[in-house]
């Protein structure tokens, strides 16, 4: 029975910040007993990126103590 794929949808969360979340409308048909690539567009919310790198710098701050304590 093949696989039909009308539309995707996707969320992009890196530690819990949200870069990105959309649908993408893809129209593709697979058949039985293969595989296929289904292109899908990200949009990543660039103003995001900022909160997610400060999360990061703050976790590896914490994670460096940690281990200088150990």
């Amino acid at each position: 029975m093949p696989i039909y794929v009308s539309k995707t949808h996707y969320v992009i969360d890196v530690n819990g910040i949200e870069l990105g979340e959309g649908y993408n409308n893809v129209s593709m048909m697979i058949p039985p007993k293969t595989s296929k690539t289904v292109p899908i567009i990200f949009d990543i919310k660039t103003q995001k990126l900022k909160d997610w790198w400060v999360f990061e710098l703050a976790e590896m701050k914490f994670s460096f103590e940690t281990h200088m304590l150990e």
